[in-house]
This record gives C-alpha cells, structure tokens and sequence, in this order.
C-alpha cells in the first residue's frame, strides 16, 4: 500500500527520482511504472534485495518501464550533486533518526529547484496510543525515537527553503493492526488476532471497494500524515 500520492506528487517520465529508506520498495515501483529514473537506497542488504527481485519481476510482467538502481547508501552523505533529483522520497524514515534536520538537508541539497519531495510519518495521535500500550514501541533499537507533530514537521522543512503545497493521510485500516500488536505484544509474531487482521489486510490492499473506505477512514484516523513540499 502507497503511502504517497502519485497524483498529487506528480512523477512523470523521465524523472529522476529518489526513494531514501526504500524499504520493499513500494513507492519504487510505483514511480518506475511512470517511466522514471529510480535510485532507491537503503541501509538494509535484505531490503534492497527484495527491491532488485522485485523490479525483475514487475519488469517481465511490463508493470515497470522506468530504470532503476538499487543502493545501499547513507542518507546523511548521498553521492549525488547539488540538485541531482526532479522527485525525493523519503516514506516513513525521518521517525527512526535522531539527527532528522540533517537528513532533511541532505535530502534537499539534491533535489533541483522546483523540484518536489514528499514526507511521511506516522500521525502523532497514534503515535501516543502505541506509546500507552506499549512500553516496548518506543524502546525496540532501530524503532521510533520520536513523535512528529504535524506543526513542528512543517516548520523544519520550511526551514529548510520548501513550500509546502499539500497535505495527505493514509492508511487508516494499518491503525488497527498497530493497537493489536501493540496490546499482544510487538515481537510476539504468533498472536492469533493480529496474525488474522495482518492475513485481511494484505487482501484488502488490493481492494477497490476498501480502498475507497480506507480514504473515508483517513480523515479520522490515519496512521500517516503525508508533506508535499517544492524547492524554491
């Protein structure tokens, strides 16, 4: 399931686009299936292997026609020239740093005036609930080290010489699962209620009719807030 929104984002072919902290690489697919030019960078070797098979793929069924290069990179030191990328990523990754204004910089530095960049993070509302039920959310190493307030995130990438241009949320449906883990146990993989919620989830992201719910559901309690931004 998408994060971003490609229609608000607007990738085009040709583009080059980078995805930091690609993780599966969801959204490198889906910027690939515009015809763009994709660099998705990771720290994590099993993830970017999975992005690799999976562009392989994507490639021989023609669900992708974009061209794509998958690294493993640090997002504080990219190898790329001022003002590199048409498009920057970075989905559900700024959470997990400590020193996130210096990714952010980093991050801008390569992306060309009037280009866009698309945040993600999780919504501060749930965030806090996770945090009530769970004393091992915050304290899991490679977790989340904080909560974004939707103001403060705002201001750090103003901060950074963006303009800000629109707002999304997304995956409601994702909330419910979270509250389970949560309450069973995070690293308790065989819970059977939320092992059941996970095997309804993964068939309902491919449904037209819960996917049209889950935009209704956003509006009141989405697992992620999404910052649109274009470099002045």
């Amino acid at each position: 399931m998408l994060t971003v929104d490609f229609d608000r984002f607007d990738v085009k072919d040709g583009h080059r686009v980078l995805d930091a902290g690609c993780g599966g690489g969801r959204h490198t697919f889906r910027a690939l299936a515009c015809k763009s030019e994709v660099w998705a960078t990771d720290l994590c070797k099993e993830e970017l292997e999975a992005v690799k098979l999976g562009v392989w793929e994507r490639r021989d069924q023609n669900f992708v026609e974009g061209r794509c290069l998958a690294f493993q990179g640090d997002m504080f030191k990219l190898p790329f020239h001022d003002g590199f990328f048409d498009r920057v990523i970075v989905a559900e990754v700024m959470e997990h740093l400590y020193e996130d204004e210096r990714a952010l910089g980093e991050l801008v530095r390569v992306l060309k005036p009037g280009g866009r960049i698309a945040v993600t993070v999780p919504t501060c509302f749930t965030e806090r609930i996770y945090r009530r039920l769970s004393k091992e959310y915050f304290n899991t190493p490679g977790g989340h080290v904080r909560i974004y307030h939707p103001f403060e995130l705002a201001e750090k990438i103003a901060g950074k010489g963006l303009r800000i241009y629109d707002i999304s949320f997304a995956h409601a449906i994702h909330t419910p699962y979270w509250i389970l883990r949560c309450i069973f146990g995070l690293h308790n993989h065989n819970a059977r209620i939320p092992k059941a919620y996970h095997w309804w989830l993964v068939r309902a992201s491919i449904s037209p009719f819960i996917s049209k719910v889950e935009k209704v559901l956003d509006h009141f309690f989405p697992k992620s807030i999404v910052l649109y931004a274009v470099k002045r």
